[in-house]
């Protein structure tokens, strides 16, 4: 009995050191308590500018352009490249379209398909109504990630830009429902 728990008591500081040397060796595999709370607190920026979107795009005379641009500036600097293309759509909302250009450049550069997408159709004047769909879409799927509204982007998207980004949105869709499905202790 007393091997057993001292080959355990070996075992547990064998995991220790391993797990310490290998955290020296790959720091950015554990990510440190501020890095993980940098993450969420600019994934809540863009969500919540997201959501003000959607009310300012569907009221003209919304304030909350502001509000979204404040927002989404903010998940920006701390490394959110789905904010630089909302920022992309407020500058095409202030019709300022080398901005929107700009902005979409620079987060397609940095990873995000969809600003690829938006930087496409709004080279095309004669787009105007599937460029309408298509922030309508991409802003209702940001703001609630819910699956049907991510299926519906992914549907919107697929004619419009590369087909992996449309697989993606819905592997990400059929994650969340699986999760939800399974609930917290793997059953539901």
């Amino acid at each position: 009995m007393e091997l057993v728990l001292i080959g355990v008591a070996v075992i547990v500081v064998l995991l220790v050191i391993t797990t310490l040397s290998d955290k020296r060796k790959n720091p950015d595999k554990y990510p440190t308590r501020v890095e993980l709370h940098k993450v969420e607190q600019r994934d809540q920026l863009f969500r919540r500018g997201a959501i003000i979107m959607k009310s300012a795009v569907k009221s003209v005379l919304s304030p909350g352009k502001d509000e979204a641009r404040d927002a989404w500036e903010q998940a920006a600097t701390l490394g959110n490249v789905h904010a630089i293309t909302g920022l992309g759509i407020i500058a095409m909302m202030d019709h300022d379209l080398a901005a929107a250009q700009a902005r979409w450049t620079e987060a397609f550069r940095e990873g995000d398909d969809a600003a690829y997408i938006f930087k496409s159709i709004s080279a095309d004047p004669e787009s105007s109504k599937e460029y309408a769909r298509a922030v309508w879409a991409y802003l209702d799927a940001m703001a609630s990630g819910e699956p049907d509204n991510l299926r519906h982007w992914s549907a919107v998207a697929r004619p419009l830009g590369p087909s992996s980004y449309a697989d993606g949105l819905l592997e990400r869709a059929s994650m969340i429902e699986f999760n939800n499905r399974r609930g917290p202790w793997g059953v539901r």
